[in-house]
């Protein structure tokens, strides 16, 4: 490969996330090297929920313990579920997600990576993203780039 291919030629990357790097400014092998993310997210390091803290970013390994439910108030729908390891019970909230309800299912156990907040004295994981681990686990285990959402890269 040569730093002047297109940016299809690099596995993995196909015409969607070419264009979407293309609004960046990205066309090359080159310019993929240099594009710099906005910052950095470490998940390499599971954390057990009994562990976590408040104002922190946290990746948990956990079972889902109940069925997600779904509630709305003023025009927004959370979707609440409880998740548990060894160690503890966390609750993870998804805010007007409504399709969460059905992709997070009781007994599954998933990698879940977000934003630890307290919220009337207990904690909850804030909208954390989701992969189950029979799934090829690319942003767990290892620290991930975080580029600009409206890029629609990750």
């Amino acid at each position: 490969m040569q730093l002047s291919d297109n940016i299809t030629q690099v596995k993995n990357l196909g015409p969607a996330r070419a264009k979407a790097f293309a609004q960046a400014g990205v066309f090359s092998v080159l310019d993929l090297i240099n594009f710099i993310p906005k910052d950095h997210e470490d998940r390499s390091i599971i954390t057990p929920i009994l562990e976590l803290q408040a104002d922190q970013r946290a990746t948990i390994k956990a079972k889902v313990a109940n069925e997600a439910k779904s509630s709305g108030f003023r025009g927004v729908i959370a979707t609440s579920v409880a998740l548990e390891d060894e160690s503890g019970r966390i609750d993870a909230i998804y805010f007007n997600q409504p399709y969460m309800k059905n992709s997070i299912k009781k007994g599954e156990t998933y990698y879940f990576s977000g934003k630890i907040i307290a919220k009337m004295g207990k904690l909850q994981m804030q909208s954390p993203d989701i992969t189950k681990i029979s799934d090829d686990p690319l942003h767990v285990g290892r620290i991930i780039p975080i580029y600009p959402a409206k890029l629609g890269i990750s």
